[in-house]
């Protein structure tokens, strides 16, 4: 009796069926270890500008009003400027005046972008008792996964 040694093509499909899950494997498997792991915390992006930045002597100097702790008011905000999803969220601003005097007055307060290319309200803060002369206001606005922003503003008391 002799027997057929040439394969079937019933033989040959069902050898291929069997080894391409194999060979997938082989090719995966290299290209997974040479890949890098998603990182814990994704890159930030940078979307933030300052929508508004103003700074005004609001207590001019006025020897006839003894006006002897003037004020500076300053008026900030900030914007989503991608308009990309998630939206912004809780956005924190640190502002920081620094009078002639080399004294640093901080505020903090934090506010929302609620909507794709929001912003969040303009905010008015009041910093008393600043010596006349020059100053300069720090703003910084942080959120999650987005990029650190950062700003300054300069300008100068009246004098009498």
């Amino acid at each position: 009796m002799t027997e057929n040694t040439e394969p079937t093509r019933r033989n040959v499909i069902k050898a291929a069926a069997w080894s391409a899950p194999v060979i997938a494997a082989a090719i995966a498997t290299p290209l997974a270890a040479a890949s890098q792991p998603y990182p814990s915390n994704p890159p930030t992006r940078t979307r933030l500008i300052f929508n508004t930045k103003n700074a005004t002597d609001t207590n001019p100097w006025d020897p006839y009003l003894n006006a002897n702790k003037p004020e500076i008011q300053v008026i900030v905000a900030a914007m989503d400027t991608t308009g990309g999803k998630p939206v912004v969220g809780l956005v924190t601003f640190v502002v920081v005046l620094t009078d002639s005097a080399g004294k640093a007055h901080t505020q903090t307060f934090a506010a929302s972008i609620t909507t794709e290319w929001g912003a969040t309200p303009d905010k008015t803060l009041t910093f008393k008792g600043i010596a006349k002369g020059a100053y300069s206001v720090a703003l910084t606005a942080n959120a999650v996964g987005v990029t650190e922003l950062r700003d300054s503003i300069t300008g100068k008391r009246t004098t009498s």
